[in-house]
């Protein structure tokens, strides 16, 4: 056995040893659920993927409303090339969390990937739109939602967001304004 995984094994002995220390079932439950989390987190790290997954598969019997435990699990399952499977795991996680960036922002990638532009692109513009609730003074995130709305032909949405991002834009002072241009001319 590897000297890492004996590591990953005493680590997660010790976190269920103190994690039973005079706690409810309820408790237990959950705490048994974060220490084989935490398991397969250390498995994934250590390439363990087939050990990370039966650890993703226990905490998940345990907690199944938990979208950081679908979303890494999704992860390990696209390392392991089942991507069908990892889907599964983001389309949950999206709807336990309907706000995170994160679960649509891999899909997005996966259908990238395959050649899905489509749904790329509507997997994009769900992280963009869920991260600009997040962060709405991020001009960032409009000046990229606009790009994709241009790229799409959706003139209209294009323009409300470009407006958005104008509104958003730091002032910059005339005369400086005027330099600018003058540069680009």
């Amino acid at each position: 056995m590897p000297k890492k995984l004996v590591g990953v094994i005493l680590l997660a002995f010790l976190i269920m040893l103190a994690a039973y220390g005079g706690v409810s079932a309820l408790e237990k439950k959950s705490s048994l659920a974060l220490t084989h989390y935490i398991m397969a987190l250390l498995y994934d790290d250590a390439g363990e993927f087939n050990l990370a997954v039966k650890e993703y598969e226990e905490a998940l019997k345990l907690d199944n409303e938990n979208p950081l435990v679908h979303l890494n699990f999704a992860v390990t399952l696209i390392r392991k090339n089942e991507i069908d499977r990892a889907r599964g795991e983001l389309n949950y996680a999206s709807k336990l969390d309907p706000e995170a960036t994160e679960p649509h922002a891999v899909l997005a990638l996966l259908n990238l990937t395959e050649g899905k532009l489509d749904l790329a692109a509507q997997e994009y513009e769900i992280t963009l739109k869920n991260a600009s609730i997040l962060n709405p003074k991020n001009i960032d995130i409009y000046k990229s939602l606009g790009a994709l709305y241009l790229r799409q032909n959706n003139i209209k949405k294009a323009e409300d967001t470009i407006v958005l991002f104008q509104s958003l834009r730091p002032k910059t002072p005339k005369s400086i304004s005027i330099l600018v241009l003058s540069i680009m001319s």
